[in-house]
């Protein structure tokens, strides 16, 4: 799909009530500029088939400053909903298969700091893997008032939950779940049923599937995916990382800002290193990969399936499927010398 056989519905209805203000909500300046108007031009350089902006009754400022985009108006104001059919019937015929546009990205007009390549990525994932809907989200550090997506175990969206929904009780544990001793539960976390829990383990915004084990003594923080039959254990941290149906992390690792692939061993002492002192970088480690102890993946970096890396490397590159990596220097023995070094020791301490 070319990126010129999409279309772009903006909603721009909003008035702003919760802002306490006269202005529409998408007229509020930042950086000197309408906050509609940042999002028109990270979207420009895509060149969509055509833009379609919904505002409200009485909002010719937004109009103005939005057009050449067409423009829907939404009376009454009925909901995000029925925002997005007014718009859709605005595109009626220009749609498949009577029409040339085969996707439409619905969009948010006060999201000023929505980029251009953030757009890019998520046509290019619809392209890689069609869905009827494709959702973008995000991993603020505190989610605060945002609205929750939350995930089913295969991966798709269940359903999404208002940040005045979210409160502490949306943690919920299926049938034959074990929770030993000492755990501490935040908010936003699921169970699946007949998963174990080990004690002094924390979990806070994570989803853990069906028949997995987690801890003693594990941290799970927002973000965090187990699938089904997943083995976090002991010292084991998981942030913003998803660990596919069966994979093992058992002993004082971390994994961050990461995707695990089905039946992946992870060996002890294994580090993302996620972090450069600006971004975080993410890591992705395919299906049935066997990650040696003490291995740090420096992101981003993308592990093969099959892949094996050997204990103490230092990965900094991509490794094929099924290739098996060492990234170590060279072990060197020089004979006799230990004794040589004792000796020597034992003159200075004499």
């Amino acid at each position: 799909m070319s990126q010129s056989r999409f279309a772009a519905i903006i909603l721009a209805a909003g008035n702003g009530t919760r802002m306490k203000s006269a202005i529409p909500k998408v007229m509020h300046p930042v950086a000197g500029q309408p906050m509609i108007a940042h999002l028109l031009h990270a979207l420009e350089p895509l060149g969509p088939a055509a833009t379609v902006v919904v505002i409200g009754p009485q909002m010719d400022d937004v109009a103005r400053t939005v057009a050449p985009a067409e423009i829907v108006v939404q009376d009454p104001p009925l909901g995000t909903g029925d925002a997005v059919r007014t718009a859709l019937r605005t595109l009626e015929g220009r749609l498949a298969p009577r029409g040339g546009i085969d996707e439409v990205l619905v969009l948010y007009g006060d999201t000023p700091l929505l980029r251009g390549e953030t757009l890019v990525r998520l046509l290019a994932e619809q392209q890689r893997a069609p869905a009827a809907i494709l959702l973008a989200g995000m991993r603020p550090a505190d989610p605060g008032p945002y609205g929750r997506l939350i995930p089913a175990p295969e991966g798709a969206i269940q359903r999404i939950v208002e940040g005045a929904d979210a409160t502490p009780e949306d943690t919920r544990f299926g049938h034959d779940v074990i929770v030993e001793p000492n755990v501490s539960f935040g908010p936003g976390v699921t169970v699946g049923e007949g998963a174990r829990i080990c004690s002094f383990s924390y979990f806070e915004g994570a989803s853990i599937g069906a028949g997995a084990r987690v801890g003693p003594f594990a941290r799970l923080r927002p973000g965090a995916v187990l699938e089904d039959e997943v083995h976090v254990g002991n010292f084991v941290e998981v942030k913003a990382a998803r660990l596919g149906a069966g994979a093992k992390a058992n002993h004082l690792s971390y994994i961050g800002d990461a995707e695990v692939g089905a039946r992946t061993n992870i060996g002890a002492g294994t580090i993302t290193c996620n972090y450069d002192g600006f971004n975080k970088h993410r890591t992705t480690i395919g299906k049935a990969v066997f990650i040696g102890s003490n291995t740090a993946l420096v992101a981003p970096v993308t592990i093969g399936d099959g892949a094996y890396v050997a204990a103490g490397s230092v990965v900094t590159r991509e490794v094929p499927a099924d290739a098996l990596t060492i990234a170590r220097g060279q072990q060197v023995d020089k004979e006799g010398r230990a004794a040589e070094i004792r000796e020597r020791l034992r003159g200075k301490n004499g």
